[in-house]
């Protein structure tokens, strides 16, 4: 269930990443 929960955490970041850029999302 943890690993789960903080995967889900570091997708988001990736998919921030990937959408938006690194600049943008280092910002938020």
């Amino acid at each position: 269930m943890l690993i789960q929960r903080s995967n889900q955490k570091y997708n988001q970041q990736i998919f921030c990443y990937v959408f938006f850029g690194v600049m943008l999302c280092k910002k938020v």
